[in-house]
């Protein structure tokens, strides 16, 4: 038995459920959630791991975006399809997440981020470069670290655009997930770079 699988939350789906949402489609939705709990839950189980607590906390998040963008959908797939599609790309974005933590080695600053006729929209900033440190270069774990915190501390804006582009996501496959254009994401892209090239070169250049 999968843990947690018997643990429905009854109920819980219709809070908060978005205001244009038809009254028998947020009625048809919480009847849905509460009868597809276990199969989604189950999903979700296997696809992240085996880790109970993040299967729930995800499965509760699967039907959070069902309901947030339920005045969306007209109809033209199956509702329970429509979950499922849902609860997958709320893993995919988990482990997305997880990957990147694990790739601040070989993170690098040094690709510039070109605009929609190939123009470089903003200048490149290598900090692994020895011309950027007349002091002292940090590196290997400590620089990884540095790397780590600075990223955390960037706006959450800057943040995610800059972890979904250490995946390797294309431009398109960025704004589509954030749901803004492509010149937004390489706008934010270009910023959080710079921002994240001044919280981190005073200990890059030995300062």
């Amino acid at each position: 038995m999968v843990p947690g699988a018997d643990n429905p939350r009854q109920g819980v789906w219709a809070v908060g459920s978005a205001d244009r949402v038809d009254e028998s489609v947020r009625e048809r939705l919480t009847r849905l959630a509460d009868e597809n709990y276990r199969s989604i839950y189950n999903l979700v189980y296997s696809y992240i791991g085996g880790d109970p607590d993040e299967a729930e906390d995800l499965t509760l998040q699967t039907f959070e975006n069902a309901f947030a963008a339920a005045h969306r959908f007209r109809g033209d797939a199956d509702v329970r399809t429509w979950l499922f599609r849902i609860a997958i790309n709320v893993c995919k974005n988990r482990i997305r997440h997880r990957q990147t933590r694990r790739r601040f080695e070989a993170f690098s600053l040094d690709a510039p981020v070109r605009g929609g006729e190939g123009e470089e929209i903003g200048e490149t900033a290598d900090i692994a470069d020895d011309s950027l440190s007349p002091g002292r270069v940090v590196r290997g774990k400590e620089l990884r670290q540095i790397l780590r915190q600075g990223i955390a501390d960037l706006p959450e804006d800057y943040r995610t655009v800059l972890l979904l582009k250490l995946e390797d996501l294309s431009y398109r496959e960025i704004a589509d997930t954030l749901g803004v254009t492509v010149e937004t994401v390489k706008s934010r892209l270009f910023r959080a770079r710079v921002a994240l090239k001044q919280k981190v070169s005073h200990y890059v250049d030995g300062i």
